[in-house]
């Protein structure tokens, strides 16, 4: 072998990741080394893009027949300003007729394409199929693509927003004025409709005004399809209009059982034994108030006017209030919100995003490689459920029991031979990195620049590998995932998962990096 070619083989022996996406810097979809994932979704997701608004689903007045618009021709439709920002073209984006509100196609008029062009009021799609004859004027349109979530106050891109399937089963969840499902309680009326831009950027929030007889003051849903025993989070979007309290109940008394002040970075004032609340700012004065609760058989679900975060007893002014929109009820933690117009539940569906067959499978080592992965939670992960899969039982972040270890997550090495052997003391929780070499028998992992911990396993978890899935069964969002086709050194794991900040300064203004982005702090 002549020299030359020695020293290009030698050259092709990188040390760098075979696999690496990065979705908090690298939008497209693509990764910058080995294969591409690919994502799908059978029904709409709603996800804060980089203005802090809610998008994900809207709506088109174009009138269009489906007839005319020939499969691999183009269609055009308008939508409202603002509400395609985030959208990624080359996405999945369905425009149908949804009459019934339940964003599934069935045999409804539809027209499903490819996103190849948008602008802030409107959107190309190339067609690739469609149903109907005649013409119709007003379109549902949405948005099956992957999800690049934002924070909602600063706009930092978070990563992909990955989700399993949930199901809101708050009826009429921005339509308070509804009397079929609404019932008001000492307000001076129904809630008025459209008085305030919505987190998603549509005139459609309503203001709760409370009447001036001494008392609690609140919305009922008289039945919302709860199962006793079952955990449930009740969420709502509430912003101050005079008033600055609000309070979530479900059972037969109407009494708060988690209660916010809707103040500064907003805050939770109090929670009943069993109950537990989060509160969550967004732009324009807007928070997500989340309460979770075991259900019992009484399923009444209370909204509460505050005066202020801890008074719910008082005479109104019968001006001042709360503006609320986007209700939601959902089996566990919260989840990204999802707009309900219709009688009857709605259901989002799952995030599918995997790398499989031969394009995963000609980068896999079945001698040994290292993952590195960096993500947030959004709730914890509970058995059997799994961050990172490598196709059947060759899960590499996995849901300990909740009784095991008094963990309710932890990082798993498990062959599908035995029981799950768990990294004991390796909690996953809010944002991590963590980085886990797997050889023969043997895995190490360090968890955000942590001392190695390494634990045997039965050595089935290097077998043929056809499939990599990224938090196919949890909830959470992907900032970055490698992979490396060989075990990286005990030093390498803990210099990939720690996360480096320090002080800078931009023009005279100081600003921080975090890993993931720059902020700025004054």
């Amino acid at each position: 072998m002549e020299l030359k070619n020695i020293i290009m083989q030698q050259h092709r022996r990188s040390y760098g990741p075979a696999l690496d996406i990065a979705f908090s810097t690298d939008k497209s979809n693509v990764s910058r080394t080995g294969p591409n994932p690919v994502h799908s979704r059978a029904s709409s997701g709603t996800f804060v893009n980089q203005n802090g608004r809610i998008v994900g689903k809207t709506r088109s007045t174009t009138s269009l027949n489906p007839a005319r618009v020939p499969v691999g021709g183009v269609a055009v439709f308008e939508v409202p300003s603002g509400s395609v920002v985030g959208w990624l073209n080359n996405s999945v984006v369905v425009v149908m007729e949804d009459t019934d509100g339940d964003d599934q196609i069935g045999a409804q008029r539809h027209i499903t394409g490819t996103l190849i062009h948008k602008t802030d009021t409107a959107i190309t799609l190339l067609v690739t199929s469609k149903v109907g004859t005649t013409t119709l004027s007003s379109w549902s349109v949405s948005y099956r693509g992957l999800r690049v979530d934002h924070d909602p106050i600063t706009g930092l891109c978070l990563g992909a927003l990955i989700e399993i399937s949930k199901t809101n089963i708050v009826e009429m969840s921005e339509s308070f004025d509804n009397t079929s499902v609404w019932t008001q309680v000492r307000l001076v009326s129904q809630p008025v409709a459209n008085t305030d831009i919505a987190p998603d950027g549509s005139l459609t929030a309503e203001k709760f005004i409370p009447s001036n007889t001494l008392d609690n003051h609140r919305i009922d849903d008289p039945t919302i399809g709860i199962v006793s025993g079952s955990s449930y989070t009740v969420s709502a979007f509430v912003k101050a209009a005079g008033y600055t309290g609000f309070g979530i109940h479900v059972g037969s008394s109407p009494v708060p059982s988690a209660t916010f002040s809707l103040t500064g970075s907003g805050s939770v004032t109090s929670t009943a034994t069993g109950w537990s609340a989060r509160i969550y700012p967004y732009r324009d004065g807007w928070y997500r108030c989340c309460a979770t609760f075991t259900a019992t058989t009484a399923n009444r679900l209370y909204l509460f006017v505050g005066q202020t975060g801890t008074t719910f007893t008082y005479a109104g002014d019968t001006t001042s209030g709360i503006v609320v929109w986007g209700a939601q009820c959902e089996l566990s933690r919260e989840s990204s919100y999802i707009p309900n117009y219709r009688l009857g539940s709605v259901i989002r569906s799952t995030d599918i995003y995997n790398i499989s067959g031969t394009a995963f499978s000609r980068i896999w080592n079945t001698r040994g490689g290292t993952f590195v992965f960096e993500g947030l939670l959004s709730s914890g992960l509970s058995i059997n459920q799994y961050i990172l899969s490598s196709g059947g039982n060759r899960r590499w972040l996995y849901g300990n029991n909740p009784g095991a270890n008094n963990n309710t997550e932890a990082l798993v090495a498990f062959d599908g031979a035995s029981t799950p052997t768990y990294f004991t003391n390796v909690r996953i929780s809010t944002r991590f990195k963590i980085a886990i070499s797997v050889e023969s028998i043997t895995c190490s992992a360090s968890l955000n620049g942590s001392t190695i911990t390494t634990i045997n396993h039965n050595g089935n978890l290097l077998n043929s590998v056809t499939l990599l899935e990224f938090i196919a069964n949890s909830l959470g969002i992907v900032t970055r995932v490698k992979y490396y086709s060989k075990n990286l050194p005990n030093t390498s794991l803990q210099a990939l998962t720690t996360t480096t900040s320090e002080p800078i300064t931009y023009n005279g203004v100081a600003i921080q990096y975090n890993g993931v982005g720059l902020l700025e702090t004054s």
